[in-house]
């Protein structure tokens, strides 16, 4: 008898609202920080960055090239907290 196997895409998936276009998703790790920036600013829409000073101030240059205005963070301690730079 022939094994079923799921099907793995989008088909079916539903697309939430986008509600600042000029956002970035940040995942803060112990040793790793990824942060997701939207698509069409960037040609490397996720990219990772260390956790030392220098490499912040590199997120933060990077941010601010990809005109990110409203960043979004999850980690356990901060969750949901949200931090705009003017």
């Amino acid at each position: 008898m022939a094994k079923k196997t799921k099907s793995k895409g989008r088909a079916g998936a539903r697309m939430l609202p986008v509600l600042h276009a000029g956002a970035a998703g940040v995942d803060i790790g112990a040793e790793e920080i990824y942060v997701a920036v939207p698509a069409e600013r960037t040609l490397e829409s996720v990219r990772s960055f260390g956790t030392f000073t220098r490499d912040l101030h590199e997120l933060a240059d990077w941010l601010q090239e990809c005109r990110v205005r409203t960043v979004l963070w999850n980690q356990p301690a901060f969750t949901g907290f949200r931090f705009t730079r003017s």
